[in-house]
């Protein structure tokens, strides 16, 4: 990674230059947890509360490496008119949000609640039982991942903002292709290939492994 970074133009910064014991990280516990598992699921888990944690204390943009900014335009006044924005699809990435806006803090907190839940009181006992017990090994998706029906509650409502669920999110604020495409790299799984280019002067934090 730091060969690529210096190639590209690109500063790392270490998670831990930013959450330490004097600023600690909103569900560090879980974080340093799921990185421990040293396997693409728990760097999964670990990814999507990052995500959020960054959002949370600085703001801004999170889009995974394989994502592309096709172009900024528009991304301005939906910050300056909404706070924050979606992906346009069933997605985790790329989210944006100003900082401490209520949506990254909300998602923390229904993953926090999640990781109060037995695995049975997660997925439901039908998929606990499967044979194939693939869900009961990698349960990013209910845990962390893609929990939108828990998020888009009257919380939500309240704020004028609640989402009617179809293929997309119809009325929440959301990024389009036409200002970032969602890649499919699986950049978490296993023997995957890192990207060749960067945009030259990116600030990318990262967590040690």
């Amino acid at each position: 990674m730091l060969v690529w970074a210096e190639r590209s133009g690109v500063l790392l910064i270490s998670v831990d230059e930013i959450f330490h014991a004097d600023a600690p990280m909103p569900l560090g516990e879980f974080y340093r947890m799921e990185l421990a598992k040293r396997v693409g699921s728990g760097y999964g888990h670990a990814s999507d509360i990052f995500r959020l944690a960054i959002q949370d204390r600085f703001g801004g943009i999170y889009a995974d490496g394989d994502d592309k900014l096709v172009s900024p335009d528009g991304l301005q006044n939906t910050f300056s008119q909404y706070g924050f924005a979606v992906p346009f699809k069933f997605e985790t990435t790329p989210v944006l949000a100003a900082r401490q806006h209520p949506w990254p803090r909300h998602y923390l907190d229904e993953i926090e609640r999640n990781y109060a839940l037995t695995q049975a009181g997660l997925l439901g006992l039908d998929r606990v039982r499967r044979k194939t017990r693939a869900d009961r090994r990698q349960s990013t998706d209910a845990r962390t991942g893609y929990i939108w029906d828990a998020l888009l509650d009257p919380y939500w409502s309240s704020l004028a903002v609640a989402a009617i669920w179809t293929d997309r999110l119809e009325y929440l604020p959301a990024m389009t292709e036409r200002q970032i495409t969602i890649g499919q790299a699986g950049s978490w799984k296993p023997n995957v290939q890192p990207l060749t280019a960067a945009v030259p002067g990116s600030v990318i934090v990262y967590w040690p492994l």
